[in-house]
């Protein structure tokens, strides 16, 4: 009776083993590549490549420092021709979280939004954009496609991820849930962790006088006042000890588009380039009250 006892377990045990990825991994990017004929007479074109962090520069020289900030893990690539049409790039990146994943898409994309994944973008004819999970997802052509087609492969992309997470996982990451609303330019909000990403968005100077890491989160929204604009930078640190060094060295550096800053535990809030210090200190609370205590 021990013995037979013993070989269930095993045998469970065995089972519970193989069931493929660990809870939460999901597919591989290279899993997510339409096969050739999964849209109509667009078949791939050479094998896929798949990168890592060691050889990404030997897919994007100068840009992969950019996808590292976002705790990049893989990109898989594949090619898809049609006769004499194409060709259609594929890209499938995968990042550490599904924060990393939106951060990407909003730090990149660019056109208009459109019903994909999580969240998408399409310029016509040329780029679509997605991100779901812990993956984004770019679909280009290098001369004028058809809109369908790329829409076509990237709804394939979707389609082999597993089925939308639980309520929290597919939403924005929380600080940009949190921007206040009014006056918001739409798709204006960057999600970013380190001061590279930041560099390209609002230059503070040479030195990272924020003490952005890998441990810090942070978004970066434009909000419009008439003819005018200004920016709201929200950064959230380990502890409030940090969020209010880094404060003090904001107020302290005298930059000339800083309008006003506080600091509310771990949260830095700061204004730049308002039009008048009221709009700024208005802006300046509405976002301090959207935070945790």
């Amino acid at each position: 009776m021990r013995k037979c006892l013993v070989w269930v377990i095993a045998v469970v045990m065995m089972a519970l083993g193989g069931c493929g990825a660990p809870a939460g991994k999901g597919p591989a990017p290279q899993d997510l590549l339409p096969g050739s004929g999964a849209v109509a007479g667009w078949e791939r074109s050479g094998e896929a490549e798949v990168y890592g962090p060691d050889n990404l520069f030997d897919y994007m020289d100068g840009q992969a420092e950019l996808f590292f900030v976002y705790n990049f893990e893989r990109l898989a690539v594949q090619e898809y021709q049609r006769g004499e049409e194409g060709p259609i790039i594929v890209e499938v990146y995968q990042v550490a979280s599904p924060a990393d994943a939106y951060g990407l898409f909003s730090f990149y994309t660019t056109g208009e939004p459109i019903d994909l994944g999580a969240g998408g973008a399409v310029e016509p004819g040329r780029l679509i954009s997605f991100w779901q999970r812990r993956f984004y997802s770019r679909v280009f052509a290098y001369g004028e496609v058809e809109q369908e087609s790329l829409l076509a492969l990237a709804r394939q992309v979707v389609a082999g991820m597993p089925e939308p997470p639980e309520l929290g996982e597919r939403a924005l990451p929380e600080l940009v849930a949190r921007l206040p609303r009014e006056n918001l330019v739409p798709r204006s909000a960057r999600f970013f962790h380190q001061k590279l990403s930041l560099d390209n968005l609002l230059w503070l100077g040479d030195e990272n006088i924020l003490n952005l890491s890998r441990q810090t989160n942070a978004v970066l929204a434009v909000y419009t006042y008439g003819n005018t604009q200004a920016q709201l930078l929200i950064v959230e640190y380990p502890d409030a000890a940090t969020a209010e060094a880094a404060r003090a060295a904001l107020e302290g550096s005298a930059l000339e588009d800083l309008s006003a800053a506080s600091q509310g535990n771990q949260y830095l809030v700061a204004i730049f380039r308002a039009p008048d210090q009221a709009i700024a200190h208005e802006l300046l609370q509405k976002a301090l009250a959207n935070l945790p205590d």
